[in-house]
């Protein structure tokens, strides 16, 4: 297991100065989806695709329902999930009411052992111009399960 990366020339401002250097981007394989995981999780347990398939589905429902409902939710080794929002600041506390929201989101702070996993990963560089193939082959989407 590795995470591919390539250089990419950038202006980097230091000091007052624009300079130009190289830094290191990740490169995503692909996209996997919930039947990827699935078939992923069926392929390494006792469990059939569409059991693990249910159950992932029902992890998605009730982490959706639980964070809409303004709940933290830990799950263990995955991490944490929580709803964020962001704000104008008023004046006034009166002034504070969900007009002044801007944004919404989901707030994910990975586990400590997911972290120390990270920081133990291997990079491997991808020269500009090479072909690879992904690490693992999920199944091709069609483009109207994309547009879904």
């Amino acid at each position: 297991m590795a995470i591919l990366y390539r250089r990419f020339k950038k202006k980097i401002y230091a000091h007052g100065e624009i300079r130009e250097g190289y830094v290191a981007k990740n490169v995503l394989q692909s996209t996997l989806y919930l039947e990827d995981v699935a078939d992923y999780i069926a392929h390494n347990t006792t469990m059939a695709q569409g059991e693990v398939f249910l159950a992932l589905q029902q992890l998605e429902d009730c982490l959706e329902s639980f964070i809409l409902d303004g709940f933290k939710v830990d799950l263990g080794l995955l991490g944490t999930f929580a709803p964020k929002i962001e704000a104008t600041a008023m004046p006034t506390p009166e002034k504070v009411t969900h007009r002044s929201i801007k944004r919404v989101g989901i707030l994910y702070k990975p586990s400590k052992r997911l972290k120390e996993k990270l920081a133990e990963a291997q990079f491997h560089l991808l020269d500009d111009g090479a072909v690879f193939t992904p690490m693992y082959r999920g199944k091709k989407k069609k483009q109207e399960d994309l547009e879904k």
